[in-house]
């Protein structure tokens, strides 16, 4: 029978901060010397922006069970329909040559009024001052709802998050957003290389406070004119008393202008509760996820994309603990294949429209629980910026 570790991953948190000094202490003295505007010169700005996305979904595959940590688990065989499925509005506006802020506002499918209509969050609202320090190129502080570096690296690689989420966000493990405060910047001039680090809530965008706080670090590496990218992230909270989660995430990817292609790897450390007989335990758990993508360019507007996870709830699964959640019992694969189509960027604004497949896929771990039939649905994606 397992049993939670009371240790923490302290070693972790030192190999990332020893990286960051060596890195640090070889770029310290390097000077800017590139132009910076006087503030006598600066006249305050802001912009209006924002993106809207949704399907056009029909479920031809998939079986009557209510559970699960995909997109359609949860969605009825036969199911057609569209739906809305993001609205993001945001302002930015700079305040001075160093002070910027930023508030974002989204409406999604998940986010409704007690009457069932479309509701409205707030995302984002943060202060960010900008030169720090020095001799640290672009280091910056954010304070506020801010953006977490749990997803940011992989989702910006991926690029469909109108098709599908990251895979870490879509199993739901982290938070795009966090109330708290990061330092970031990097460790010379050229940018190739950089770090963030951050403490939040660990609520996400919930206006609430907890007796725990939850540590992020993000370090990368960019090779062969940025072409290349590395990057190492670890996500550390307590999340209760006896119940801690660690998600350590490895990430690569390769671009350039007609192909993107890219690879994560996230071993992790789950507290749970669960029951062993007729008593209740905490036990840790090892979910895995594995992902890789590949997009290359068939047309001057047209791409094609494919998509592989792997999920494995927990790598020391014991038959005999019944689960907290159910979806445990399996593991998943899903699949993703689709066309980009573009039919308008002008000005940075886009239209594109995206037909797709998505295929969730299921293997039982024990006998004894229901076998699953894929989730197979047909989609038409649409996105457009402004």
């Amino acid at each position: 029978m397992k049993s939670a570790s009371s240790k923490k991953p302290y070693f972790l948190h030192l190999v990332v901060i020893l990286i960051f000094f060596l890195n640090f202490q070889g770029h310290a003295q390097e000077q800017e010397d590139d132009f910076k505007p006087q503030e006598d010169d600066f006249k305050p700005n802001g912009k209006i922006w924002g993106y809207v996305f949704g399907d056009v979904i029909f479920k031809v595959g998939g079986d009557t069970l209510d559970f699960g940590r995909s997109e359609f688990a949860e969605t009825e065989k036969n199911t057609i329909g569209g739906v809305l499925r993001r609205i993001y509005f945001g302002y930015d506006y700079n305040l001075s040559t160093k002070w910027t802020t930023r508030l974002l506002f989204e409406s999604n499918a998940s986010t409704t009024t007690p009457g069932g209509n479309f509701g409205l969050v707030v995302k984002l609202g943060y202060l960010e001052y900008k030169g720090v320090f020095e001799a640290i190129p672009n280091s910056k502080i954010r304070v506020g709802l801010i953006p977490t570096p749990v997803f940011a690296f992989p989702e910006k690689a991926w690029g469909y998050r109108s098709v599908e989420k990251e895979a870490l966000d879509l199993r739901g493990f982290g938070s795009s957003t966090d109330q708290g405060i990061s330092f970031e910047g990097n460790f010379s001039k050229d940018g190739n290389s950089g770090f963030t680090i951050m403490i939040g809530n660990g609520v996400g965008n919930k206006p609430q406070t907890r007796k725990y706080l939850e540590y992020y670090i993000s370090l990368y590496k960019m090779f062969f004119d940025k072409k290349l990218n590395l990057e190492l992230m670890i996500d550390y909270s307590k999340r209760d008393k006896d119940l801690n989660r660690t998600i350590l995430r490895g990430f690569a990817s390769y671009s350039v202008p007609n192909f993107r292609a890219g690879m994560e790897i996230s071993p992790n450390l789950v507290n749970e509760k669960a029951s062993f007989g007729q008593e209740t335990i905490n036990i840790e758990t090892q979910p895995l996820l594995l992902s890789t993508f590949i997009s290359p360019q068939v047309y001057k507007n047209t791409w094609l994309f494919l998509r592989y996870d792997y999920f494995n709830p927990d790598r020391d699964y014991n038959e005999n603990i019944t689960y907290g959640n159910q979806s445990q019992n399996y593991d998943e694969h899903l699949f993703i294949a689709g066309v980009q189509i573009e039919i308008h960027n002008k000005l940075d604004h886009k239209i594109n429209i995206m037909p797709n497949i998505h295929i969730n896929a299921y293997d039982k771990k024990k006998n004894g629980v229901v076998d699953r039939d894929p989730d197979v649905v047909l989609r038409t994606t649409v996105y457009y910026n402004f």
